[in-house]
């Protein structure tokens, strides 16, 4: 497991040998990597600029700058889509019933006027004779 140690005078972090060994690499020597082993202390702990461990750091958080941000937005739209596509079939929501209610209020008001219009024929019948 990687140790990690405190910052020398601001400008230096320290990795554990486990870390240094990923990043030299498994007996490989190239001229990058042999600049690398140089940076390798006696205490076989690596040391780096605090620049090259803010770089780390980016690479390895997910911002809007990997593009994941669009991705999510359009995962998120969606995910809304279905979901009130799954909502708009439920009996028991809010607009669901004041649907129906209004529904039910429109269909009594045209049984109300069918009704008067028989009365106003009954007695225009009745007026008649």
């Amino acid at each position: 497991m990687p140790r990690t140690g405190s910052l020398r005078s601001g400008t230096r972090s320290q990795i554990g040998s486990v870390a240094a060994q990923n990043i030299l690499g498994a007996g490989q020597s190239t001229r990058s990597q042999r600049t690398a082993a140089a940076q390798v202390n006696k205490q076989n702990q690596v040391v780096m600029t605090i620049d090259e461990l803010a770089r780390i750091k980016q690479s390895c958080q997910m911002t809007k700058d990997n593009g994941d941000a669009e991705e999510r937005t359009r995962d998120r739209v969606e995910l809304q889509a279905k979901s009130k596509a799954r909502v708009a079939a439920w009996p028991n929501t809010i607009d669901a019933l004041r649907k129906k209610k209004d529904e039910e209020r429109i269909r009594r008001l045209e049984e109300e006027e069918i009704e008067r219009r028989k009365i106003d024929a009954h007695e225009d019948g009745l007026a008649v004779q």
